[in-house]
């Protein structure tokens, strides 16, 4: 398997709008201990973390009542 470049978490967040930062801000530690606890190396945890998290950005224009709750089982 070859490595991908990924930006630092920092860099995301200074790219996107301040309120889907504070998204990740508040909810990223419980997706982030969620995915540890469901991967095998903290590499894969720190994948899921983003694609979670990506998978939020695109749909952050629609409602999502519950962030947290859908995060941890977008994750």
């Amino acid at each position: 398997m070859h490595s991908v470049e990924v930006p630092d978490a920092t860099v995301l967040i200074s790219r996107i709008p301040e309120t889907d930062a504070e998204v990740i801000q508040r909810y990223g530690p419980a997706v982030r201990r969620f995915c540890r606890s469901r991967t095998r190396t903290p590499e894969d945890a720190e994948d899921a973390v983003q694609d979670t998290f990506m998978r939020y950005l695109r749909r952050s224009e629609q409602k999502i009542h519950n962030k947290e709750a859908w995060l941890i089982s977008a994750a």
